[in-house]
């Protein structure tokens, strides 16, 4: 079959993207054609807010993969959030309905661009939001949920029960090594507490190293993979020790080699998530889970549901993480925990087979 996946700034390394571009894959291995169109970096909305562009191992990834890329002109985007018209655009010149079976976006859930011109080739939308400002999508043939969290909201507002789809995302594990700790600056010897987050801005939370801070000792480190630069500048206003920041990685065997040097996930992040492909990961490794609460989205709480451990503020946080240090028992159950939870929920083959069940069903409903 033939499948188009499109996308603004398509080959960055977000969450959303690094979806779709392993949708890519999926669909690759199982012999169909992808072609995937992108922007590079563009502005949005009123406020100019600057989409993340192209990044390199991303691409490669997609060129090694077989996925026939296609960039895509675009000046400006009128509204993201409300999935509003890419400006000066040559996007209609480039691509063609006729030319494929199913198009797939993936995008907070409302009418999207440009998706709800499309007439007559079959749509998936991947809805990754839970604030449905503009309404809900209607026109497309299948809806992949990515957390029970969207449910309530979605149905609400008009959401197609019979075209919507509760599937966890797809998160590969890729071939690694679990390298030696001093690759990345990590002492040799000591409890490991850390953090995994895209380096840009908006969503530092203020929780995981404050409440580090509370429980620090010469045994102990926190190791920031990515992140934005407030976190550093908060771990010097702090005066932590043994603070490690590592470049943000964009290939998942980048991602886990770090991993593999944490004890302890400490997850924190102001807007939280509908479901983190960044947790997935470090339950994939066992790592007992610490985060807080968000005021905006909280999916990643079904993800830890029964496994992880929630401390809405720094005392309570400080405080499962002082636990997790000293008590061998607790780490042993809660990392025995988060890998039964890992299998039940998130085991790849069987999400992946969920995910092109739907993707190819979308072509025979036309």
């Amino acid at each position: 079959m033939r499948f188009a996946i499109i996308k603004q700034g398509g080959l960055c390394a977000g969450g959303i993207e690094k979806y779709l571009q392993h949708i890519a894959k999926i669909l690759i291995d199982e012999g169909h054609s992808v072609t995937y169109f992108y922007t590079d970096a563009v502005t949005c909305g009123p406020n100019n807010w600057m989409h993340p562009g192209t990044d390199p191992e991303r691409k490669k990834y997609m060129e090694d993969i077989g996925a026939k890329l296609i960039e895509v002109s675009c000046s400006h985007i009128v509204a993201l959030e409300q999935g509003g018209e890419w400006l000066d655009t040559d996007f209609w010149q480039l691509f063609k309905e006729e030319d494929y079976d199913v198009v797939i976006g993936g995008h907070k859930g409302e009418p999207c661009w440009p998706f709800s011109e499309m007439k007559n080739v079959g749509i998936v939308e991947t809805v990754h939001g839970t604030s449905f400002t503009s309404g809900v999508s209607q026109y497309a043939d299948a809806y992949i949920l990515i957390s029970e969290i969207q449910n309530e909201k979605w149905f609400k507002l008009g959401g197609l029960p019979d075209k919507s789809h509760n599937v966890y995302p797809a998160v590969g594990i890729p071939e690694f090594k679990k390298p030696p700790r001093a690759k990345f600056g990590i002492p040799d010897n000591k409890f490991v507490f850390g953090m995994h987050q895209s380096n840009r801005a908006g969503l530092w939370s203020p929780i995981p190293l404050a409440a580090y801070k509370a429980i620090e000792n010469d045994n102990t480190c926190f190791v920031l993979l990515g992140g934005e630069d407030r976190y550093v500048d908060q771990a010097n206003s702090l005066g932590i020790k043994n603070f490690v920041r590592v470049p943000f990685a964009s290939t998942s065997e980048g991602v886990h080699e770090v991993l593999s040097c944490f004890d302890v996930y400490t997850h924190g992040r102001s807007d939280g998530e509908v479901c983190s492909s960044a947790i997935v990961e470090a339950m994939y490794h066992g790592l007992p889970i610490v985060t807080h609460r968000s005021n905006v989205n909280n999916g990643h709480l079904f993800q830890i549901n029964g496994c992880g451990f929630l401390g809405d503020s720094v005392e309570q946080y400080a405080k499962i993480m002082y636990d997790l240090l000293n008590s061998k028992e607790l780490y042993t159950d809660s990392s025995e925990k988060t890998k039964a939870a890992y299998s039940e929920k998130f085991d790849f083959r069987r999400i992946e087979n969920e995910t092109l069940e739907i993707l190819k069903n979308a072509a025979k409903s036309r």
